[in-house]
């Protein structure tokens, strides 16, 4: 299985980063360049515990802070194009073209959790949950293929997560989205698809003999995938501010939400607010 996905990976690798046309232009100083963003925004963005359900107006309002920076061979990044963007990317390009390269990059592929907060969502006790350990967010190094046209973006990561998992933890990322232009809009539709070792899975919804309960028996998961759809659209108001909107829908494999911690298979996370770009 794992030589078949990375047969995949090779065929597959290409990653197209499709240029901003709202107000894009970076600050230029010789080698140097950066863009500064902050949004504000009204969202609805439920964790993936399928019983820690959102209350109170601070859980829709996101605060949200992009800085890309360039020098020379080393960037660190944000895609401004997504609804449910994760974290930054820092890395460094070891093969750069017009239309294609190859780039090293850290980033995070997995929000961790705290079992504990089934609980702080909830009137009464779940039995088992205290036992249960905090789950970390999963980061780690990714080898990335580069190809990249005006309109059109396809990225593929190989990754490990050993690092932070502390196990055999890899994946395969792969992203498409294509930009359209209606109007005044600049509309991203957007399909991803990412392939998780066992070890990641395993990670995140298994449970181990230490942690079991009567309420939450031993698990064991294999192997899993993650599946999302999105359409996001930026409309710039003036040189400095845009209106921003999206929607995402996730579908994540049985061998996550058959865990007893009780994690969503499916997801949805929508968004609607304003940038500044300084």
């Amino acid at each position: 299985m794992r030589r078949l996905l990375i047969a995949l990976f090779l065929l597959l690798s290409a990653n197209y980063a499709a240029a901003e046309h709202v107000n894009d232009e970076m600050t230029n100083s010789d080698d140097f360049q950066w863009q500064l963003m902050i949004e504000v925004a009204l969202e609805y963005n439920p964790t993936i515990l399928e019983t820690a359900e959102l209350d109170g107006f601070y859980n829709f309002i996101g605060v949200g802070l992009y800085l890309d920076l360039s020098y020379k061979d080393f960037f660190i990044q944000t895609n401004r194009h997504r609804t449910n963007t994760l974290a930054g990317e820092f890395g460094y390009r070891l093969v750069e073209q017009h239309d294609w390269g190859i780039d090293l990059i850290g980033t995070f592929y997995f929000i961790g959790f705290d079992p504990e907060a089934i609980d702080r969502y909830n009137d009464k006790k779940t039995p088992g949950v205290a036992k249960l350990d905090e789950r970390n967010p999963g980061g780690g190094l990714a080898l990335r293929y580069s190809y990249f046209t005006e309109d059109v973006l396809f990225t593929a990561d190989l990754a490990s997560l050993q690092g932070s998992l502390d196990n055999n933890s890899w994946l395969i990322d792969l992203y498409y989205s294509h930009r359209s232009g209606y109007k005044n809009w600049d509309v991203y539709s957007g399909i991803g698809f990412t392939y998780y070792s066992a070890d990641i899975v395993n990670y995140y919804a298994g449970i181990t003999p230490d942690e079991s309960s009567e309420n939450m028996p031993v698990y064991q998961a294999d192997d899993g995938i993650k599946v999302e759809a999105q359409i996001f659209g930026l409309y710039p108001l003036s040189k400095n501010w845009t209106f921003s909107t999206g929607i995402t829908q996730t579908y994540y494999s049985s061998s996550f939400s058959d865990s007893p911690v009780g994690l969503r298979q499916h997801i949805t996370m929508a968004k609607a607010g304003l940038r500044y770009v300084f």
